[in-house]
């Protein structure tokens, strides 16, 4: 219940917390990378692409689901949304004049970091709907 309630107080600030984690993804894709220091690199830049991509989909999918509240849309789509979102900072590197350069392999990563993240958003939204019955039962009670 702890993080129930945690949540619900959280709601209100997940599109400004989607917005940031956006701003710094992109900040941390798009900029040269001679610029980032190795600790806004996220150690291993391969697993920086899981981190950021995944994080990503899931205060993606959290926004829709709490702050819009869309409970029943499709886990599926959220993570296609995050591929999609990945694959375009991807194209958007290989078009980058200075030291970025897109590539399959990373589109890749940030897929795997979608998909871990539908997986944590699935086993959410079963704990959410079952917590919301339970929340709304016993207020009639």
């Amino acid at each position: 219940m702890i993080l129930y309630r945690f949540l619900k107080t959280i709601i209100p600030f997940l599109p400004v917390l989607l917005v940031v984690w956006m701003a710094l993804a992109l900040y941390l894709t798009l900029f040269p990378g001679d610029l980032l220091t190795s600790a806004a690199r996220l150690g291993n830049p391969k697993v920086g692409h899981v981190i950021l991509f995944g994080g990503w989909t899931l205060l993606f999918g959290l926004t829709i689901m709490l702050y819009f509240e869309k409970k029943s849309i499709s886990i599926l789509l959220i993570v296609i949304s995050g591929i999609v979102f990945g694959a375009i900072v991807e194209l958007m590197q290989f078009m980058m004049p200075f030291d970025r350069s897109g590539s399959l392999y990373d589109v890749g990563l940030n897929t795997i970091g979608a998909g871990i993240a539908g997986i944590m958003l699935l086993i959410f939204k079963i704990w959410y709907v079952r917590n919301s019955e339970r929340d709304i039962k016993s207020a009639t009670d």
